[in-house]
């Protein structure tokens, strides 16, 4: 810690408000980041801005260090103050609590910070072939949209091919009548055969209702394409698609009917729950010129306004005078807004449940096809020989099976 952690200043502001030189390329990335984090619970002002209504605190050590400063006039400087910063966020309160419990914790801080304060364009150098020129917390909005609208596609594919199948694959006249599967298993395991196999096919297994299910699925699959009452249109894709996969029996047990319907039910977590959608376009709006007001949200500060303290300026200057010089980040004339300005003001954040739901579902996906295999017995997964005939052998195989059979011996095991 440093030995400047218990300065306090005689005009607090009333806000938090952590200032950065404003000639730091390294810092201005990380302020736009740590901007959003916060969302508004904390302002941020160059010390180039700031610095004379802060007498206390030297211009020296503003510009060797960030410099937190809480409406109680306690100030905080370097790591310290970064993570103070973060803990009015409740999911980054663990740094601020590390670094006052967790022992090595403030001084291996410290000495980083030191060190990239030294070497500030070697950090951003890296910040940028790390994150790129934005390194603002993703919103996952675009993400979101286009993901939801993939699914209906999909959705609407399955349903479709499903469609013009269904009469000879389970209607009463195919190959294997759900009209008489569904009596014969509630014949043998009785009640209970409800949950064992839940379908609204119970209800009427006829080929009109098998119908219904088939064009209801249709429309909704279009409904979420377009956007309207997405979750809504989930819950009811996943139990028409639930349905039909149980009536369909063997027909429809394969691994990608499967996946589906549990891509399907987390997607409801993901899904906005909005009847109409803000816009029906499916890609952002360009940036649009705009001329910044006076309290932009893009700094604390509007052009020619002083920060807000407690009392009388210390300088004895009239509150309404503008400043010398706006925030280094405030241009002037027009000014484009970034691309995540383009998102809608109705848009709803997306659920970082919905969001760890389908990550996780990847993730046993990817982990539970290589275990099935590799405990399948069959020798060929162990020795990488499996590829020399499956691209010739799967279900189905598409025109590109037969360039990929034709690919090296080394291509396949690496594979």
């Amino acid at each position: 810690m440093t030995n400047e952690r218990h300065l306090r200043v005689s005009h607090p502001p009333s806000e938090p408000l952590l200032i950065w030189d404003g000639e730091c390329d390294f810092c201005r990335l990380w302020i736009e980041r740590w901007r959003e984090i916060t969302a508004r619970k904390v302002d941020y002002a160059t010390y180039q801005e700031a610095a004379h209504q802060f007498p206390d605190i030297s211009v020296e050590q503003f510009k060797r260090a960030m410099v937190l400063i809480e409406p109680d006039g306690e100030t905080f400087f370097a790591a310290e103050a970064i993570y103070r910063s973060l803990r009015y966020r409740s999911s980054r309160r663990w740094l601020a609590w590390s670094y006052d419990h967790l022992p090595g914790f403030a001084a291996i801080s410290e000495i980083a910070y030191k060190v990239i304060a030294r070497h500030r364009g070697l950090g951003s150098t890296f910040t940028r072939l790390l994150w790129g020129k934005n390194v603002r917390p993703p919103t996952y909005f675009w993400a979101r949209r286009w993901f939801l609208r993939t699914l209906g596609l999909t959705y609407l594919v399955a349903f479709v091919s499903l469609w013009v199948q269904v009469d000879g694959l389970v209607g009463s006249n195919g190959v294997s009548p759900l009209n008489q599967f569904l009596p014969a298993v509630y014949e043998r395991f009785g009640s209970i055969a409800y949950s064992l196999l839940p379908t609204l096919c119970w209800v009427d297994s006829s080929n009109g209702f098998l119908h219904f299910l088939c064009g209801g699925g249709v429309v909704l699959s279009l409904l979420l394409i377009l956007g309207i009452a997405p979750a809504l249109s989930l819950v009811v894709l996943f139990v028409f698609y639930l349905s039909l996969t149980i009536a369909g029996q063997t027909f429809l047990s394969f691994q990608w009917d499967i996946l589906l319907l549990e891509t399907g039910f987390v997607s409801i977590f993901l899904a906005p729950w909005r009847l109409w959608p803000g816009e029906l376009m499916l890609w952002p709006s360009p940036p649009t010129p705009r001329t910044p007001s006076a309290h932009s949200p893009s700094s604390p500060l509007g052009e020619g306004e002083r920060i807000e303290v407690r009392g009388s300026p210390p300088d004895g200057t009239d509150k309404s005078k503008p400043s010398p010089s706006p925030l280094p980040f405030e241009g002037r004339g027009e000014e484009t807004l970034p691309s995540s300005c383009s998102i809608p003001a109705t848009a709803s954040p997306v659920s970082r449940l919905g969001l760890f739901l389908l990550k996780f579902l990847l993730f046993k996906l990817m982990l539970m096809s290589g275990v099935v295999k590799l405990t399948s017995g069959d020798d060929c997964w162990w020795n990488l020989t499996a590829l020399d005939y499956h691209y010739w052998s799967q279900p189905l195989p598409t025109v590109f099976a037969w360039w990929a059979d034709k690919s090296p011996e080394w291509f396949k095991h690496f594979s």
